[in-house]
């Protein structure tokens, strides 16, 4: 086909290329060895559609001309996207029902569904724990179904139906297709994040995440060279890393461990214990090797690695090496963070290690402490969830005790199972279980509202924050 086209002059079109990776390649091989300026048609042309994909050959990129689709950002501007498209804009599809003033309500829900859930993926997990790409072809599905199911049975049981709270956003009075396309240039151009179900905490979220995204990639351009009396790159590694290593204990002794606390039946918490020594010796070791190794690297006695350099590259910049995270337990927290939480996270197993003598345990249960809520926050006076106080994103719940108990007792409408995830991020891979690998576990905590209130808000429980 591309060939016919060199020679005929013709356009080709391939879309989606990101969902044939493994012929890159080959076109690749056709871009540079079949279309050669002598053998080729003046008028031809070869288009490439894609997302962004790393397999994507970058002697294409670097000798086409790349324009970029971006969605639209807010829910004016996906409606408008939506009306002013096909197919609502063709006038035989938008008056194609026999039933017009359901059709057209139904449709215009219909859109401002698709820019909901298109706009809460800005919020990060708040929105969508999964940031689920819903496309134009889903809307375009959408609607068609409902042009094939709509029959002289459906009807509207609340002709001034508001999307959300107040009166700003409704479906308009039927009426010709430019009624509903004025009524949509008429809605804000930053919408509430009430609008989404969200509290308006969550804005701050999204521009937290927006503004470390920018840095993070204006940090990439920095030169990585000094002027003047400016320390060095490399002295402030060095220095980053001698400063980490003496503040780093020791090995535990696993075996002092297990003759004081044995492995037994009737002590779960010795295995746990046990278990999490063997984790943080793992993961103290290579952080002190990978960091003694840089030091001897930096002043030339040994070869700088590829491993050496991503672990010098990472530290330079705050970030956590990704050698480190390897055997780390899950953490977004920066460089400097990550280690004073690594350091408070060893000097509570090298306290437990040395106790002679336990507290006394509760009978049945285990007490958590150290929980953080967002989007919400729990209200001590009513012993209930709460909505957050302003500007406040997070909220630390007090000492929670978990006690098992009958499924029967807990299936009422007063309760918020609430999720609880190791970090912010909450998405992460499913394991065997069925269960994301960021999912702990669900607490039932008691509410004055009910569960899709709280669903709709992104309430969760974190066991640590980024900072």
């Amino acid at each position: 086909m591309i060939e016919k086209a060199i020679k005929e002059g013709t356009w080709v079109v391939l879309q989606n290329c990101h969902l044939a990776t493994s012929w890159m390649p080959a076109l690749d091989r056709i871009c540079e060895e079949t279309i050669t300026p002598e053998n080729t048609h003046p008028s031809f042309r070869l288009w490439l559609t894609s997302y962004p994909s790393d397999k994507f050959p970058v002697s294409i990129l670097q000798n086409g001309l790349k324009m970029t689709n971006e969605p639209p950002k807010g829910i004016r501007a996906n409606l408008l996207r939506s009306y002013l498209s096909h197919p609502i804009s063709d006038p035989a599809f938008f008056g194609s029902s026999k039933k017009q003033v359901i059709w057209q309500k139904f449709l215009f829900g219909l859109t401002f569904f698709h820019a909901l859930v298109q706009e809460r993926r800005n919020f990060g997990p708040l929105g969508w724990n999964i940031p689920y790409e819903f496309n134009e072809s889903d809307l375009r599905i959408s609607m068609r179904q409902i042009q094939m199911f709509l029959d002289d049975w459906d009807l509207i049981e609340k002709e001034s139906y508001h999307l959300c709270e107040g009166d700003l956003y409704y479906v308009p009075a039927h009426g010709p297709y430019q009624t509903y396309v004025n009524y949509t240039r008429s809605l804000p151009i930053c919408a509430d994040p009430c609008v989404f179900g969200l509290h308006s905490n969550a804005d701050i979220t999204k521009d937290n995440q927006e503004t470390n995204q920018l840095l993070e990639g204006v940090l990439l351009t920095l030169p990585r060279q000094t002027g003047g009396g400016a320390k060095s790159p490399q002295e402030v590694v060095d220095e980053l890393a001698e400063d980490i290593l003496s503040k780093l204990p020791a090995d535990f002794d696993l075996q002092i461990v297990l003759d004081k606390y044995p492995v037994t039946y009737e002590e779960s918490m010795n295995t746990v214990l046990r278990q999490e020594i063997i984790r943080f010796n793992r993961l103290t070791h290579v952080v002190r090797v990978s960091l003694v190794n840089l030091r001897k690297a930096l002043k030339g006695q040994i070869v700088m690695s590829t491993e050496l350099e991503n672990v010098f590259n990472s530290m330079l910049v705050g970030k956590v090496p990704a050698v480190w995270a390897a055997k780390s337990y899950p953490s977004l927290k920066p460089l400097g963070s990550y280690v004073a939480d690594l350091l408070t996270r060893l000097h509570f197993l090298q306290i437990t290690k040395e106790e002679t003598h336990m507290d006394e345990k509760p009978e049945d249960g285990a007490y958590v402490k150290g929980l953080f809520m967002e989007g919400a926050r729990w209200d001590r006076e009513n012993m209930v969830i709460g909505e957050s106080f302003p500007k406040i994103l997070f909220d630390s719940l007090p000492i929670i005790k978990l006690k098992p108990g009958e499924m029967s007792k807990f299936q009422h409408e007063n309760l918020y199972v609430c999720p609880v995830y190791k970090t912010s991020a909450r998405r992460g891979t499913l394991s065997t279980t069925g269960h994301s690998t960021n999912y702990v576990m669900s607490i039932e905590l008691p509410s004055d509202k009910p569960q899709k209130h709280w669903i709709n808000r992104g309430v969760a429980c974190l066991c640590q924050l980024d900072d």
